[in-house]
């Protein structure tokens, strides 16, 4: 076994890449909702221009619940699973590259120590600072947001996606509704989100070079 071989000298790369990926994805997804935005208000102005000035409120109507149909209802889809996905993508790398680094350091990797309530990237984190000696204070404001992040993921996966006190009161930046309400993800909040992570990783590779410098005796 080398660090090739089981991954760990391309460990973060790689999910720079799966980041990179699902922020494609998402863009891609939002143009096709863009577009049926665009056409429906395109037929909209169709349909007053020729129509006589009784009928405009029934078709002004008739284009606010295909609106929310079509458009609005969709994205808030899309976008809680992006969260979800993202969410996902960090906790299974961090869970991972914990399980990696146990198996070259000898070092037990054990969640269920960590008697918190704390998430499980939390306590991946935890392990990785605390047992492999990563230098894990590089990335606080990246690993706080990531937090964020997972909050939002837990009122989507625990709660239908629906706004509670508790997480008004964050005062989240690009995330709006009202409590009881659905949850209104904007995609600048995803866009920044999926940064975040990128610069996550990104910040992640100089501690991972450094375990594997100090480790590299373990490796046959």
């Amino acid at each position: 076994m080398d660090f090739f071989e089981n991954g760990l000298c391309f460990f973060c790369h790689n999910y720079i890449n799966e980041t990179a990926r699902l922020k494609r994805f998402n863009e891609t997804i939002e143009a096709v909702w863009s577009d049926r935005a665009n056409e429906l208000e395109l037929k909209l102005t169709s349909s007053i221009e020729q129509a006589p000035e009784c009928e405009h409120q029934d078709i002004g109507e008739s284009f606010n619940l295909d609106y929310i149909e079509t458009v609005i209802k969709y994205e808030f889809l899309h976008r809680q699973s992006i969260i979800i996905t993202a969410s996902s993508l960090v906790e299974s790398a961090l869970y991972k590259l914990c399980e990696l680094t146990s198996s070259i350091s000898g070092h037990k990797f054990d969640l269920a120590k960590y008697k918190t309530r704390k998430s499980k990237i939390e306590k991946c984190i935890d392990h990785l600072s605390t047992v492999e000696n990563f230098n894990m204070n590089t990335l606080i404001e990246e690993s706080k947001y990531i937090g964020i992040l997972y909050k939002v993921r837990n009122e989507i996966v625990h709660n239908n996606g629906i706004l509670t006190n508790k997480l008004q009161q964050l005062n989240i930046a690009n995330l709006k509704g009202s409590i009881g309400g659905v949850i209104e993800i904007s995609f600048e909040f995803i866009e920044f989100y999926l940064q975040i992570i990128t610069v996550f990783f990104e910040k992640l590779k100089p501690q991972v070079s450094v375990f594997m410098s100090t480790n590299a005796q373990q490796v046959v």
